[in-house]
């Protein structure tokens, strides 16, 4: 039995979500609690047979639907509203989680590079976000959650591209709060660190994940089930007076 088939009573029961990003790692995570606290929701990714293998290993029936997606595209974005549309013709959360985690240093980086990273990780949130909105507005309440990350605390090297985005995500979500208060949505961020999903341990050098563990008042890894329990506080009632906040969640290792 998966914790998808734990529903009863749930704090998102009857909720809506969409969460992009979703097919594996942080986005898996967060899609398997959000089922697991009751919500229904749309899975997308960019991934379409990871999204397959997620709905199969999740199997909670008709509450969990998926859609193919590239967030940097404005069809993509559509495509994703179109299902939660189709799916239940509003949206009570949406979980910013789509991102591209690049390294490369700026003497080196091209421009296809650095827009590629931006396209994704920046625009990819205001395309979701302003395609979702209307489904939100209609309802008079929403819950935006984007996800930045603690490299823009820290000013991250070998990653201009990268930080500019979430630095991006977070003055977007800042100036959002702020516009969006009076339909009774918030906008917030989550800021993981260094965070030990299969692609990220896959593309990282073994003595950075050394130096980023030894570097944290906690001092483990941190794992994609670390970052659940801080988005589920923001899609839930508890943070209904929380908004244009960044919450950093990293083992302590940037002190915010």
């Amino acid at each position: 039995m998966t914790d998808a088939d734990h529903t009863n009573g749930g704090r998102l029961q009857g909720r809506v979500a969409v969460v992009t990003g979703a097919a594996a790692g942080m986005g898996a995570a967060i899609t398997s609690r959000f089922l697991s606290e009751g919500a229904t929701v749309i899975a997308a990714d960019v991934d379409s047979s990871a999204l397959e293998q997620l709905h199969e290993r999740l199997s909670v029936g008709e509450r969990l639907s998926i859609v193919t997606a590239d967030v940097a595209s404005p069809d993509g974005a559509d495509g994703i509203a179109a299902t939660a549309t189709a799916k239940a013709g509003f949206v009570d959360i949406l979980v910013n989680n789509a991102g591209i985690l690049a390294s490369q240093s700026f003497e080196t980086m091209t421009f296809e590079e650095w827009r590629r990273v931006i396209d994704v990780n920046l625009h990819g949130v205001f395309l979701v976000t302003k395609a979702i909105f209307p489904l939100m507005r209609s309802r008079g309440s929403g819950r935006i959650i984007n996800m930045g990350s603690s490299s823009f605390f820290a000013g991250t090297p070998k990653a201009s591209h990268y930080v500019a985005s979430k630095g991006g995500v977070i003055g977007f979500s800042r100036s959002l709060a702020s516009e969006l208060g009076r339909y009774g949505i918030t906008v917030n961020v989550v800021t993981p660190g260094l965070t030990m999903t299969e692609n990220v341990r896959r593309r990282t050098a073994p003595e950075l994940i050394e130096l980023r563990r030894q570097q944290r008042p906690l001092a483990r890894d941190q794992v994609a089930e670390d970052i659940v329990g801080t988005v589920l506080f923001l899609a839930s009632a508890d943070a209904e007076f929380v908004t244009g906040q960044t919450i950093n969640v990293d083992g302590g290792t940037v002190k915010h």
